[in-house]
């Protein structure tokens, strides 16, 4: 990158006397980044930044400055995010106050620092702003204040949304020089952690990347074996190089999290460490950093693992090892095998709990309960997922239990998939609603089969919050009772299980049908609308109108004269700004699902152009209720109302309180019908890297007009390997490479709508 196009200074200024067509400063700015392949660095991001001044001109004064927008919690999680320096340890910090982001996920800690400067590699400068501030980047003169060398911005920790810029101190820039910065990212979870990934990275550069230099010129001589820990312990090490100082660092969790424990130790190979400093821990973890005279870290070493034992009573401990897939992996197994390290210090017996989530982490329920040795070796604990519900976000938490304390794992989220037996259609009936979405009955457990006869019915809870959530109620009819009620409905996941059979649905919200919705008059495609599910927010209040999101179609009926009048309505606060009267309208709504009209709210706005603003309001159950609005769109202003024309207004239709469904009869395990996927799915070859031979493997949900083709890595296809209309179910085509030459390819399914890439690796 480079400054050529900085031309502010009108020419008056020119860095090169020998060519007067280049501008700005003439400096250009050489850039890479690493990121290395090793668990001690997979958090950190080194960026090297070449500087070269290509003109003629000397800089007495440079400064190279960055400014950060950390975006804690993503993109509208607002006012939470505050950054600090820790001068001490010469590096900058940022967080989310409250630890959660705009998903409800676990927000951690990022770390910013030089590695290399052309002086001190220390921060020069540091300035924090609330975004609402944030400096303008074309204002020079403002960022040179900010930037000076010595300005840290002293800062009060009130959560906002919180960026910030630091700098190096001044250094020289003359003709044909080039001078380096280099910078580091390091994300973590607690400012601790980013410390020592700070050091890790200084250590890494320090070496010029020699991975066995950091990890070798520095080992722990009295802890390599297991030990117990307690009182004061002396531990020893030895280094290549004499001198210097040493950082300890203290994992109590077998290297998930770190926290300093003293800092600039004489490097003698030798400390008496204070262990009722530290928490008690089955498997504990230390770490040294070891510095020469000028500060600089050059090594590092790790201790085996360690158990630290006081008088107080310690928590228990456990670490998955192996979970069995990778996250968003399709589990069809009976039972899933997971492999941990679980132990507590005092070798208490530990109870173990198993539960699983199928709605990716929110609710979790019991799966399994049982005793366990604590033990210094792995166990494998064994997971009977048959009877456990499907679903395409299930999660597992493992929590132990010594009487007093826990702990607690959750693995990554994955599909489970368990293959069951059907309901066939004829045990199954539609007895009233629209719903336009796949659904099933599944049979988990033929056990438990009553043969019963039971009536599913659901119910929409309109919401203020803007969240629409549907509630499945199961009616035993042959024993008079509810067999569930009022369970959530959660898309791709089956219900909880009644008598041995579950409700698997693939819902959606009703929303407008783009394909089918239109002007029936192509003259009036001029005219733009929306339609959705009535909406207002009331001005400073916080309050958000209900609506209800009626599963029907509509006709929006134009004529060229009066043919009846609008509802009266008061919209809060009760102002005459939200106040709509009754007023003669020149169209009628007619419901194409009931053959009803609807009664409707009329009003126009605009002044430049004009808004036709309709929403409507349908009988349900005996009460009125907003549902819908559509709002038309004119150009001009003032306009006149459509006449003479129709608009359709068609919806793509989920479960509603409409909807009722009958299973009946069902006393075996066979279902009527094969299963069959309930989405399109592309999966990973395998094996991958493969020579020369590999199987790809693909789901369709329908019957579906297939195309699977391989590309090189300039994108250019290189062979097509399914073009034909296939069939619904699993799919499974052989790719022979033996004609093509090492490298990276990509193999891309399209099923209909339905588009997936993913990567595979020829190795000769």
């Amino acid at each position: 990158m480079d400054d050529y196009l900085d031309d502010e200074f009108n020419s008056y200024f020119l860095p090169d006397t020998t060519d007067s067509t280049k501008k700005g400063y003439g400096i250009s700015v050489a850039v890479r980044y690493f990121q290395l392949a090793h668990p001690l660095f997979n958090d950190v991001l080194i960026k090297m930044y070449d500087i070269t001044n290509t003109g003629t001109y000397n800089y007495e004064k440079v400064v190279f400055g960055t400014i950060t927008g950390s975006m804690l919690g993503g993109d509208g999680d607002l006012n939470d995010d505050i950054a600090f320096i820790d001068r001490q340890s010469n590096f900058i910090y940022a967080w989310d106050n409250d630890g959660v982001g705009n998903q409800g996920q676990k927000v951690g800690v990022i770390g910013e620092a030089f590695i290399q400067t052309p002086d001190n590699d220390s921060i020069g400068s540091f300035s924090h702003f609330s975004i609402t501030a944030s400096p303008p980047m074309n204002d020079d003169e403002l960022l040179w204040s900010r930037l000076k060398p010595g300005r840290i911005d002293s800062i009060i920790p009130s959560p906002q949304d919180g960026d910030h810029i630091y700098g190096t101190n001044y250094f020289s820039l003359a003709s044909g020089e080039t001078k380096r910065v280099v910078s580091l990212l390091a994300m973590g979870y607690t400012k601790d952690e980013i410390g020592q990934k700070v050091l890790a990275a200084r250590a890494l550069w320090n070496s010029k990347f020699n991975m066995d230099s950091v990890l070798h010129s520095a080992a722990f001589t009295n802890l390599n074996n297991h030990r117990e820990l307690s009182g004061t312990e002396i531990i020893e090490w030895s280094s290549t190089r004499t001198g210097g100082t040493v950082d300890l660092w203290y994992s109590p969790d077998y290297g998930e999290h770190w926290a300093l424990v003293e800092k600039l130790i004489s490097n003698t190979g030798s400390y008496q460490l204070a262990t009722e400093n530290l928490q008690d821990s089955p498997f504990g973890l230390l770490k040294i950093f070891i510095k020469d005279e000028q500060g600089s870290v050059y090594a590092l070493a790790l201790s085996h693992d360690v158990s630290v034992n006081n008088a107080s009573d310690g928590i228990p401990f456990i670490k998955i090892l192996d979970q069995g897939f990778t996250k968003d992996d399709t589990v069809r197994t009976n039972t899933q095998d997971i492999q941990i390290l679980s132990a507590d210090v005092e070798e208490d017996s530990l109870t173990m709990e198993i539960l699983y989530s199928i709605d990716g982490g929110n609710v979790f329920s019991l799966a399994d309960s049982l005793m366990i040795l604590s033990d210094t070796i792995p166990q494998t604990v064994s997971i009977n997922i048959t009877t456990l519900p499907n679903s395409h976000r299930m999660i597992f938490k493992i929590l132990v239990s010594d009487g007093n304390s826990s702990a607690q794992v959750v693995t990554d989220r994955f599909v489970k998939m368990t293959n069951r037996d059907t309901v066939g259609g004829i045990r199954r009936k539609i007895i009233s609603g629209f719903a336009q979405i796949p659904w099933r009955v599944t049979i988990v457990d033929s056990s438990r089969l009553t043969g019963h006869d039971y009536y599913l019915t659901f119910e929409d809870k309109d919401s203020t919050t803007g969240a629409y959530k549907k509630y499945l109620t199961v009616f035993d009819s042959t024993a008079g009772y509810n067999v569930l009620s009022q369970q959530a409905i959660i898309p791709n996941v089956e219900s909880p299980v009644f008598d041995g059979l579950s409700f698997y649905n693939e819902d959606i919200l009703t929303t407008k049908n783009e394909n089918f919705s239109r002007w029936n008059d192509s003259s009036s495609s001029k005219l733009t609308y929306t339609f959705n599910p009535f909406y207002w927010s009331g001005s400073g209040t916080g309050l958000k109108y209900k609506c209800f999101r009626m599963p029907n179609d509509y006709a929006v009926i134009f004529y060229s004269d009066v043919v009846d009048t609008s509802l009266a309505d008061t919209l809060y606060p009760n102002t005459p700004s939200n106040r709509i009267s009754a007023k003669p309208i020149s169209y009628r709504i007619k419901n194409l699902t009931t053959g009803e009209f609807v009664k409707t709210v009329f009003f126009k706005t605009g002044t430049v152009t004009t808004a036709f603003n309709i929403y409507f309001k349908e009988d349900i159950q005996g009460t009125l209720k907003r549902t819908w609005r559509v709002n038309i769109f004119d150009d001009t202003a003032n306009a006149p109302m459509p006449a003479s024309d129709t608009l359709y207004l068609y919806t793509v239709k989920g479960i509603s309180m409409f909807d009722t469904l009958r299973v009946f009869d069902v006393t075996t395990a066979v279902g009527d019908y094969p299963e069959l996927p309930l989405a399109y799915k592309l999966e990973q070859n395998y094996p991958n890297p493969f020579n020369p031979l590999t199987i790809i493997s693909y789901q369709l949900k329908v019957k579906s007009d297939v195309s699977l083709k391989v590309y090189d890595i300039l994108g250019r296809e290189v062979a097509t390997l399914v073009d034909e209309v296939q069939q619904a179910g699993v799919k499974s085509v052989e790719w022979n490479a033996t004609n093509f030459s090492s490298g990276i390819y990509f193999y891309r399914l399209q099923a209909e709508n339905f588009v997936e890439t993913r990567k595979l690796v020829l190795v000769r």
